[in-house]
This record gives structure tokens, C-alpha cells and sequence, in this order.
């Protein structure tokens, strides 16, 4: 009986962990060109994510209202990987601190985002985003401000029906 009690942990356990691994992360890409490089990613309004900053410094978890922030101290391209529950990923009309360094959207990842209202403002160097958008966004507002965003050709795989403002 214990054996069989200890078993059944046992595939608990595994269910949930198969579960959780299941979840997939945002996935961020930056190429850093200096070492001492500071990135402040845009979480805002209701946010609990873990980070992997893609350096190997340990996982942090970010619970609102704290900031996502982090220094780089070598150069190179750097995978952030955002696990949790966020609703916003941007700034509206105001750009964020480490924007520039954004070369790559591997991924939305399915963790709850409705809004990237000025996710990727002023990311003169961003060069690719998923060709797919999450059905949840509804808010793309000020989302490629103030870049050149013709080399992002994917875009037009978009569905778009879900969103409210496009402004």
C-alpha cells in the first residue's frame, strides 16, 4: 500500500510538472554591445513572472508592482525568457531603457498577455517577431513607434481581429 501511495506522488508530481513545463515563456532576444548594460523590461499591471535573463544568473521572480530589471556585464545575444502571468508587456508612447538592445521575438509565449501597447517603441535593431499574434492581444497601440519597420515582413500572417487600438 505504501509503495502504491508513493507511486501515485510520484505521478502527480510528474502530471504537474509536465504541466507547468508545457507553458510557454515570451521569448526575448537581445544583442548587448557593451558589457554594463542595463535592460528594464516593460511589465505593467498585474504581473507574477519568473526571468531567466539568459546569462546564467539565477531565475528571478518579479512580482508587481517591482521592476524587471537587469545588468549585463558582457556582450553578445542574451535569450530572456518570461515565465508566468502578464498582462502587459510595454509603455504606451514612452520607450523603455534597454530597447535598443531587442533583436529578435522568439515568442509571445501563452502567458497571459492582452495588451503590447509600445512593446518594441524606438527598437531601432529589432529584426524578427513571431508570425503569429496571441488571439488575446487587443491592444497594439504605439507598438512599433518610431522605427523602420518594413525588413518585418511577417506581419501580415497577423490575425488582427481580436484587437481594440491600433493607435
Amino acid at each position: 500500500m505504501k509503495k502504491l501511495i508513493l507511486l501515485f506522488g510520484l505521478l502527480i508530481t510528474s502530471l504537474l510538472f509536465s504541466k507547468n513545463c508545457l507553458a510557454q515563456a515570451m521569448e526575448l532576444v537581445f544583442k548587448i554591445t557593451s558589457t554594463s548594460t542595463p535592460i528594464n523590461l516593460p511589465l505593467s499591471v498585474s504581473y507574477n513572472v519568473n526571468i531567466d535573463w539568459g546569462d546564467g544568473t539565477p531565475i528571478q521572480n518579479i512580482v508587481f508592482p517591482n521592476n524587471a530589471s537587469h545588468t549585463y556585464y558582457s556582450t553578445g545575444f542574451f535569450t530572456v525568457k518570461i515565465y508566468g502571468s502578464l498582462q502587459r508587456f510595454g509603455k504606451g508612447e514612452d520607450s523603455w531603457n534597454g530597447v535598443e538592445f531587442l533583436d529578435t521575438v522568439k515568442s509571445f509565449g501563452n502567458i497571459g498577455l492582452t495588451s503590447l501597447g509600445g512593446a518594441f517603441n524606438d527598437a531601432d535593431n529589432l529584426k524578427l517577431v513571431p508570425p503569429i499574434l496571441p488571439s488575446s492581444i487587443q491592444d497594439l497601440s504605439y507598438l512599433f513607434k518610431n522605427i523602420d519597420q518594413t525588413f518585418i515582413t511577417n506581419l501580415v500572417t497577423w490575425d488582427v481581429s481580436s484587437v481594440t487600438n491600433m493607435s
